[in-house]
């Protein structure tokens, strides 16, 4: 008996030290996924004006064609979640909730926004993101002032943007006014962007894929001059960039929400072609087009910014994602 009950306990320790072995085998292959924010050049640099169009594609255009040049002052913007899935197995599906507001203006050029532990490695094909109006749960960033993020979750907006617009010789031509001089305005509005950001590719290909044991990371990335984009659709369409749309909306030298809400559809035509460079603009269906917005009906210039606002996200700099709104 003594015999059978001391070979019972050895079997009992080997045994638990194998679960103990295994156990950790499995933690040291497990993966893990770093998501970062990338800062976009545009928003610390600017968007300046040197007259060229540029085809769209992974080579975003950066210049203004009509001579403006824009300086951000902040470009807030409120991150959402991040998931993950594997076609597969859509039950796989994790997610990162970042619920975080960022000046994209004052971030290093790679900052942490949330990290998932303890994946399976291999492909994870899904890949998408989200920009969302804030709530009493979401975070600040510390180089976010309190009081503008508290702004932000009272009046449910997700993205602000504030900055300026120089052009020496510049005018306003307001689609119902008299045409003034206007070297600079500034420009300040919060916006309720509410789009998941879809099929995303990674550096590596469709998703984001996970080494064994290892760790593998996604930078998000917010384009800003998709602000000053002409058109929506994708594809091989020559895009351009324009500015002087913002210097009509604006009023004693600002634009502000207020003005983006009480430009109607109906105004489009002027406001988007008096004082063009050269007078080079003739029509608005010439130069713009309104195809492809993901926020149809257009009714304002607010719900025009908006649309362009959702189609900025990225993943690793320019690598694509598609755009689904989200219900409010």
């Amino acid at each position: 008996m003594k015999r059978s009950a001391s070979k019972l306990a050895r079997g009992a320790k080997a045994f638990a030290a194998f679960i103990a072995f295994l156990m950790f085998i499995g933690c040291d292959s497990e993966s893990t996924l770093l998501v970062m924010i990338e800062m976009d050049e545009s928003i610390a640099h600017g968007i300046h004006g040197d007259g060229h169009g540029h085809s769209h594609g992974h080579d975003h255009p950066s210049a203004v064609a009509d001579g403006w040049e824009l300086e951000f002052e902040r470009y807030l913007v409120h991150f959402n979640d991040v998931k993950i899935a594997k076609s597969a197995d859509l039950s796989s599906e994790k997610i990162v909730p970042i619920r975080r507001i960022v000046d994209l203006k004052r971030i290093r050029t790679n900052e942490e926004l949330g990290i998932l532990e303890g994946l399976e490695s291999g492909r994870w094909d899904r890949l998408c993101w989200s920009i969302a109006p804030p709530t009493e749960a979401s975070d600040c960033h510390p180089r976010v002032p309190q009081a503008i993020c508290d702004a932000m979750i009272r009046d449910g907006m997700s993205v602000l943007i504030e900055g300026s617009l120089h052009k020496d010789g510049g005018r306003s031509c307001p689609p119902n006014g008299a045409e003034q001089d206007a070297d600079e305005i500034h420009f300040e509005f919060m916006l309720p962007v509410a789009v998941r950001f879809v099929e995303c590719q990674s550096a590596g290909g469709e998703g984001v894929g996970l080494p064994t044991g290892g760790m593998s990371a996604i930078a998000l990335s917010y384009h800003a001059e998709h602000l000053l984009f002409n058109a929506f659709a994708e594809g091989q369409r020559t895009i351009q960039l324009r500015a002087q749309f913002l210097a009509n909306a604006a009023k004693d030298g600002r634009v502000t929400r207020s003005e983006l809400e009480s430009i109607p559809r109906n105004d489009f035509e002027a406001l988007f072609t008096r004082c063009s460079d050269d007078h080079s603009l003739q029509s608005f269906s010439e130069g713009y087009s309104l195809s492809g917005a993901i926020n149809d009906p257009i009714e304002t210039l607010e719900d025009y910014l908006i649309a362009h606002l959702m189609t900025q996200g990225h993943v690793d700099g320019e690598h694509e994602c598609a755009a689904l709104p989200l219900e409010p």
